[in-house]
């Protein structure tokens, strides 16, 4: 019989890899069915119970929903002000240029960051990210979940 434990960290993979999989989808549409792809992540972007981001090739958030602001304690507007390197502790704009290259050659990444808080504070996080490129202009969607540290062991 599984645990609570693994039946927690299963069903969270399960919905990292749906969420992966959906982001994978929405960078593969093609013309007609991008803007309604591009409506859905918007849309998605905004309900996620998980901080999700969407960032610029410089590395600015272009879009950030509520659990992004509850999880770094930032306003909106804040957070609309910074850019990647801001909250991502050693993240260099030199390092972002290399990831989004890589990003953009493989479509979707699975890493792991500490994000800095407004408090000061780190948090342990797993981030899902793809590319987007919508109208000839490019985007991440990136969508975190805090690792605790009971699972920082299991993944």
């Amino acid at each position: 019989m599984a645990s609570t434990l693994e039946l927690d960290c299963f069903a969270h993979a399960l919905e990292r890899a749906t969420q992966q999989a959906a982001l994978t989808e929405l960078a593969r549409e093609s013309s007609v069915r991008s803007q309604q792809a591009l409506r859905w992540a918007l849309r998605f972007s905004r309900c996620a119970i998980y901080p999700v981001t969407w960032t610029s090739p410089d590395a600015r958030f272009i879009y950030v929903n509520d659990a992004t602001c509850a999880h770094l304690g930032y306003s909106r507007r804040e957070l609309l002000s910074m850019s990647v390197p801001d909250i991502a502790q050693g993240l260099t704009l030199e390092v972002w240029q290399d990831y989004w290259q890589g990003l953009k050659q493989q479509g979707c990444l699975t890493v792991g960051a500490l994000h800095r808080c407004k408090d000061g504070s780190l948090v342990s996080v797993e981030n899902s990210v793809c590319y987007l490129e919508f109208r000839g202009r490019e985007y991440t969607v990136a969508c975190s979940r805090e690792l605790s540290q009971q699972r920082r062991g299991l993944l």
